[in-house]
Order: C-alpha cells, then structure tokens, then sequence
C-alpha cells in the first residue's frame, strides 16, 4: 500500500514539473540588447527619466529611434551608471520584457514604454565600447 501511494506520488511531482517546462508563462521571456546613446536626465517625482537615441539593435527586434528611459529611485545602481559625467555616453543595455498594456508612456520598471505600449526592464547595463 505504501508502495502505490509513494509511487502515485511521485508519477504526480513529475506531472507538474513537465507540465512547468512546457508552460509559457514559465519560459524566457523576450529580451532586447540596444546599443543606447543617453542624454539628460530629468526628475520625473518617482523617477529619473533619462533621453536615449538607439544607435543599434544587436539583439531582438526593435524598431523606435528614441527611447524614455525611466529608472526608479531604487533602481539598483542603473541611476549612477547611466547618470556618469560625460554627456552622450553610450552604453549596452539589455531589457526584459516585463508587460504588453501599458497606460501611460512612462514605466512604472526601472526600463522603457515601447511605441506600442510594452514595458521593458532593464536586466543589465555597461558602458559600450565599440571595438
């Protein structure tokens, strides 16, 4: 009896974890690497909104010129990075897709409201270096 229970167990831990693998909202999602020119940054209350000019798509498909870049209060050293002394800094940044939706052209992420609304977060950011 222990047997067929411990078994029934198991065959239903493996159910769910297969079914996991397969389920979409679990998988990667869409990311985004932009080669982004900053420019000036302006306090936004919640937020610093930081002006860029997409230089360069290396990674996905985008096709706006400019982006607002918002980036939280909090927003784990991005503000300094993006913030550096130099105007016209460009930098390397890859975004996560976060949601489709959005209601206002500013995101509540530290990252970006695409021209249709999706919101972007940004995973990763460094200074580019055009080799």
């Amino acid at each position: 009896m222990k047997l067929i229970k411990f078994t029934a167990i198991i065959l239903f831990i493996l159910t769910g974890i297969i079914s996991a693998q397969n389920d979409p909202i679990q998988q990667d999602k869409p990311e985004l690497t932009l080669i982004v020119k900053v420019k000036e940054s302006i306090p936004i209350g919640y937020a610093y909104r930081f002006e860029g000019e997409v230089l360069k798509v290396e990674k996905g498909v985008f096709s706006d010129g400019k982006l607002d870049i918002t980036v939280l209060t909090d927003g784990d050293g991005v503000y300094n990075a993006l913030k550096a002394d130099e105007p016209n800094n460009v930098f390397k940044i890859t975004f996560v897709f976060n949601k489709s939706g959005e209601p206002y052209a500013h995101a509540f992420v530290t990252g970006f409201v695409d021209s249709e609304m999706n919101s972007w977060k940004i995973k990763k950011i460094e200074m580019y270096k055009n080799d």
